[in-house]
């Protein structure tokens, strides 16, 4: 069984040229397209969203004439961005700097940012709330992420089984906040 189940699954959509399933594929992709050609392409906003919609072109050309079928070996986004990686160099700049092995990309970029401020927000507020020992702790252990022996000796505890029943503790007062 592919890995690429849900991406293959995509693809027969795509091929059937559902305007919908093509919206939403652009609609999902061009942020961190434009991000990865602005950065790894040196290019601009512009120049990058012209690229990913002949990218697009050349995926929805090779979709409905059967040059891309199952199994696939790698997922449609690496797929996509491998091809504007290759518009990219074709433009002539021979300065080019793209990695070898195309980066995992959060779908969302801007979204994956606005969760972890979020979430940072949630665990300050938490944090306060909660007892001094177990801030105290939590804060070395998750955000100082000093090492288990450490931690132990600068709050006096004595075992491994201590520490984790202490970790498994606090956590668990921060869960009952939420």
């Amino acid at each position: 069984m592919s890995k690429y189940r849900q991406d293959e699954d995509r693809l027969n959509e795509l091929k059937t040229g559902n305007h919908r399933a093509w919206k939403l594929f652009f609609d999902e992709n061009i942020e961190a397209f434009s991000l990865f050609t602005m950065k790894y392409g040196q290019i601009d906003r512009e120049q990058a969203a012209g690229i990913f919609q002949e990218a697009v072109i050349i995926l929805h050309r090779n979709c409905t004439e059967g040059k891309l079928t199952a199994p696939l070996r790698s997922s449609l986004q690496t797929y996509l961005f491998a091809i504007g990686k290759n518009l990219c160099r074709r433009g002539g700049k021979a300065h080019l700097q793209f990695p070898e092995n195309l980066p995992e990309l959060p779908e969302n970029p801007f979204e994956a940012e606005d969760d972890r401020r979020h979430n940072a927000a949630l665990v300050k507020s938490l944090l306060g709330r909660i007892g001094e020992k177990c801030r105290q702790f939590l804060t070395l252990v998750f955000l100082e992420e000093m090492p288990q022996p450490d931690i132990m000796q600068q709050m006096e505890i004595p075992s491994d089984e201590a520490f984790r029943k202490r970790k498994f503790d606090c956590l668990k007062k921060m869960r009952t906040l939420i």
